[in-house]
């Protein structure tokens, strides 16, 4: 539990506000307690990790994360609407139905996203000495961390394999290339030295696929030989190995950490010493399912790791408290910063942290801890504007925006609304406004009088996300459904200072593909 040193630290902050207490601004009171309560919020939940570690299964959290992303598929016989400038991206469509009112003239909000499909030049890593400690996953001990190493450069391969299939079937010009034909025997050669590539050719200039992995340190690269990718005879290469070994967990754990390659800045991804490539010569049973759940998956794991943004707002989401209004997340996110200085020197408390806020999330926390990439997303969390990705969260079942979040007012009023409801429903309403920049919703009330035209008369329309859907843009301009949501669930919650009530979407519902 946060200790009296710590309050009394949080008490003794003192800022210079131009106009405190003018009913915009905050008075340094309310400041200091919106700090105060911040750090207690998570200095709590940092003391009852520390006195609990343990992990909930990654493999579970991570098929709760994938349960509802769209697949990534060309299940058609047309090209999808794609751009080369600047980056290989994907055009598709989110769409949330918001009322059920049939004398409403804007039953639906619709707006337009891209997936980036390609990256200029593979990721360059590097193999740590043998004498280097390998960075923290939790269950994966130094003496078989070399396992994660060939896993990691497997699952790099396998996602390359998938995207070149998808974007083949889909009338791209895809070059895939590797030493060898792919087999049991030529393929721990091919990773390990990576001696693969996958590309897409597009307007004379080359694409790699954004898990391409190379060596930092330019070597000369053996003759590669065109062939068809394979990513079923890969994956089930990939998965004997791991019967073999006993490495469920690495498996795991190397997955998520390939998913956030598309995420890393410009520094190599340093992976655990490399022993000799690997024969395995007996076959166990593929039909665990941990590799059967995973493996079903794959095509959603192309969709959320390319999504723009997508897994930074995840990421950054665990932070997000929809009951602090946006004058108050200054203060609130430095008590939040204050809370978690002590711990980001230790990934594992900082990791279990994670998982305990947010479980689904947990994997992707643990591999961006894993390759290096904590502080920059802490850096963009606790910044105040973090990064929102609205299509990610309708898939995860998350909350990132207030716009996900209905606010009710303390005003017993009926001409009175809360501005927070006030701007969710100009959003949801007129289709030329754009997600707001903040997720926290704006503080105070108004009046109905001080509305638009335009707004106020949906007032009766009760507009709230009901249902989404996601679609890939097609070049003939059509669209191809790929994912449908169904009811939103709402749920109570009593946490809001200057709001009364608000309800939110805790679980993404079932759906249809």
């Amino acid at each position: 539990m946060p200790t009296d040193e710590d309050a009394t630290n949080c008490e003794s902050i003192k800022l210079s506000l131009p106009y405190p207490g003018d009913g915009i601004c905050p008075s340094e009171a309310q400041f200091n307690a919106a700090v105060r309560a911040g750090h207690e919020l998570w200095s709590s939940l940092a003391s009852d990790t520390k006195d609990n570690t343990d992990f909930p299964s990654t493999v579970d959290c991570l098929f709760d994360l994938l349960r509802h992303v769209p697949a990534f598929s060309a299940q058609h016989s047309e090209a999808f609407s794609i751009l080369d400038e600047p980056l290989l991206q994907v055009k598709y469509a989110l769409e949330w139905t918001t009322t059920t009112d049939a004398t409403c003239d804007q039953p639906v909000k619709r707006t337009y996203h891209y997936l980036s499909l390609g990256i200029l030049e593979p990721v360059g890593f590097e193999f740590l000495d043998a004498s280097e400690a390998c960075p923290y996953w939790p269950g994966i001990k130094a003496d078989r961390a070399h396992h994660l190493s060939y896993l990691i450069l497997g699952w790099s391969y396998i996602l390359s394999c998938r995207w070149a299939e998808i974007l083949q079937d889909a009338g791209e010009e895809v070059l895939f290339q590797q030493s060898k034909e792919l087999s049991h025997d030529s393929f721990w050669e091919v990773i390990a030295g990576s001696r693969w590539q996958a590309m897409v050719v597009r307007g004379g200039r080359a694409f790699y696929a954004p898990w391409s992995l190379a060596p930092s340190k330019v070597a000369p690269r053996p003759h590669l030989l065109k062939v068809s990718p394979q990513s079923s005879i890969a994956i089930d290469i990939l998965v004997d190995y791991c019967a073999s070994e006993g490495v469920a967990r690495e498996y795991v754990a190397a997955l998520a950490i390939v998913l956030t390659l598309p995420q890393r800045n410009n520094s190599p991804l340093m992976l655990p010493f490399l022993t000799t490539c690997l024969k395995i010569d007996t076959v166990q049973s593929r039909n665990d399912g941990c590799y059967k759940s995973l493996y079903d998956r794959l095509d959603s794991c192309i969709t959320l790791s390319c999504s723009s943004e997508g897994l930074d707002s995840l990421l950054c989401g665990v932070f997000y408290e929809p009951t602090v209004p946006c004058n108050l997340v200054g203060a609130h996110l430095l008590g939040v910063t204050k809370a978690l200085e002590p711990l980001q020197s230790n990934p594992q408390i900082f990791a279990a942290l994670m998982a305990k806020k947010c479980p689904k999330v947990s994997p992707l926390w643990l591999a961006t801890i894993w390759n290096g990439q904590m502080s920059r997303v802490l850096k963009s969390a606790l910044g105040g504007l973090p990064p929102i990705s609205l299509p990610a969260a309708s898939w995860t079942g998350t909350i990132q925006s207030f716009l996900q979040v209905r606010y009710s007012p303390i005003t017993n009023r009926r001409d009175v609304i809360p501005r927070a409801y006030e701007y969710s429903l100009t959003y949801l309403v007129r289709p030329d406004v754009t997600v707001p920049f903040t997720p926290s919703p704006p503080f105070g009330e108004t009046t109905t009088s001080n509305l638009s035209l335009e707004i106020k008369a949906h007032l009766g329309h009760h507009h709230r996300p009901i249902l989404h859907k996601t679609s890939w843009m097609l070049e003939s301009d059509e669209e191809l459904l790929v994912q449908r949501g169904s009811d939103f669930v709402l749920q109570p919650h009593l946490h809001l200072p200057l709001v009364a009530r608000v309800d939110y979407v805790e679980e993404m519902p079932e759906n249809t593909q």
